[in-house]
């Protein structure tokens, strides 16, 4: 694969100029060449905004400062032409692309469906809180993706339409469908039983179904490194916290055809023999974005640019946070499930827990792995690698752009953060113009604090929740939209 443009600093970190003038003129050369890497605008229709994180109401730059875009080398905008490779992936050739998401990526293509009514299964039921879907599933994994599929099928047809069928054009999509059929071949057995299980009572194609899980790390694999940098996660602990507890903001900040707006749910898992846990995701998708268990261990994750090393033939990203989430006690070990896993494509993980407070970011790609846990009260990233790939730790200076607001919101309320302090949901954390839903999380009590269902997330009013041994349990509660 050609790398278009790309700077990377010597061993040393600096530059060998000789004099003054040699370093001027340096800098000059350095953003010249990474304002050419910088990805054309890209409107946005639906949304009234614009592609590349610029909100035009506000005029605020959500993807943080030049620091946090200087690695837009795979956008691959040369003339309009995306260089392709050809590589075999033992199922047919998949065409692999360094290409930026253009603006088709953003319609609304597909008529709404019906909202679901509240309904009852032996293994799983669909309850409507406060405006939230609200859906509970237990059993084997054949039990749950029928009782799934059978309660939100309308759904489930709908976000299939809209990211699979109606959000790529033929070739692509084609293109992605054979790295699916690689990459399928990776995944737990158990979850593919679920999946097949859920297209069979949706009457749903299986192929389409399995791709809807993962289609951004199959994207990322095929199309480079460059091709998604977005979210952020973030952990809070003593001394910064009000109690002895972990706090946890995240913002899942992507493109969504307007799905989010109608597919947004919350989903309470009991799956035979393992953890019961929650996860904020959409109908159909058995992974999500945003878990949280039972023994109060949280994941989430956030895509990477810069990665050398991507994989077909790996664990997808999400689906390796639901096998956290369902086998993790600790951080300790939901770090150690990751180091261990064979590994798809370049990406950062959070992991945290509030009983004891505990928290870490993982960085790894398909062969590299590096973990850092908290440091005076405070782990978080956004899209960066602190510790993958770098020669040193660049220690403070890490922390720019919206992960570095972050921090400085929590130190300023040192001592005083929980659940309901403006951190996760503060100006110039999420990026407003597909801040698809905003959680905190108070790990220590299993409260779950929800925005979704609107772009910006972040604005609309917050539905709190408790994990229970019964259950995800609605805690009412005043709920201001900004």
């Amino acid at each position: 694969m050609k790398t278009l443009c790309s700077f990377e600093p010597t061993r040393g970190g600096s530059a060998s100029f000789s004099s003054a003038t040699g370093h001027c003129w340096g800098m000059v050369i350095v953003l010249c060449l990474l304002t050419s890497c910088l990805p054309a605008q890209i409107v946005d229709p639906a949304r009234g905004g614009l592609g590349d994180g610029i909100d035009p109401v506000a005029g605020n730059d959500n993807y943080g400062d030049m620091q946090e875009r200087d690695d837009w080398y795979d956008a691959g905008q040369d003339d309009g032409a995306a260089e392709d490779d050809e590589k075999d992936d033992g199922v047919g050739s998949v065409t692999y692309r360094n290409s930026w998401y253009g603006e088709d990526r953003w319609r609304k293509t597909v008529e709404p469906p019906a909202e679901p009514e509240p309904a009852r299964l032996p293994h799983g039921s669909l309850d409507i809180v406060d405006g939230y879907k609200v859906l509970s599933l237990k059993g084997t994994p054949e039990q749950m993706g029928d009782a799934a599929g059978r309660l939100m099928k309308e759904t489930i047809r709908y976000v299939l339409k809209a990211m699979i069928a109606g959000g790529y054009d033929q070739e692509e999509k084609a293109n992605l469908l054979k790295g699916s059929q690689t990459m399928a071949q990776h995944q737990p057995a158990e979850y593919r039983r679920e999946l097949r299980a859920m297209a069979a009572a949706a009457e749903v194609s299986y192929d389409d179904l399995i791709l809807l899980q993962y289609f951004g790390d199959i994207a990322r694999c095929i199309e480079g490194p460059g091709s998604s940098s977005f979210c952020t996660s973030f952990a809070v602990l003593p001394p910064l916290t009000r109690e002895k507890t972990c706090i946890v903001g995240r913002n899942f900040d992507y493109f969504d055809h307007g799905v989010g707006d109608h597919a947004s749910v919350l989903v309470y898992y009991e799956p035979e023999g393992k953890i019961p846990f929650v996860t904020v995701t959409w109908a159909g998708i058995i992974n999500g974005w945003t878990l949280m268990n039972r023994r109060g261990i949280v994941v989430s994750n956030n895509t990477a640019y810069g990665a050398d090393h991507q994989s077909l033939e790996g664990f997808s990203t999400c689906f390796m946070l639901r096998h956290v989430a369902e086998h993790a006690t600790t951080v300790d070990e939901g770090v150690e499930l990751i180091r261990k896993a064979k590994r798809s494509c370049g990406t950062i993980m959070l992991v945290a827990s509030g009983n004891p407070p505990d928290a870490a970011i993982v960085e790894f790609d398909a062969e590299k792995f590096a973990s850092r846990k908290h440091e005076e009260g405070f782990v978080g990233a956004a899209n960066s690698f602190r510790k993958l790939y770098q020669y040193y730790d660049w220690g403070d200076y890490f922390y720019y752009g919206r992960i570095g607001t972050a921090r400085s919101l929590a130190r300023e309320h040192r001592g005083a953060v929980d659940i309901g302090t403006v951190i996760a949901d503060a100006e110039g954390v999420p990026i407003e113009s597909m801040n698809l839903h905003c959680v905190t999380v108070d790990a220590g009590k299993l409260i779950i604090r929800v925005a979704m269902g609107r772009i910006p997330a972040y604005t609309v009013p917050f539905r709190t929740f408790r994990l229970t041994d019964k259950g995800l349990v609605h805690l009412p509660g005043p709920a201001k939209e900004r």
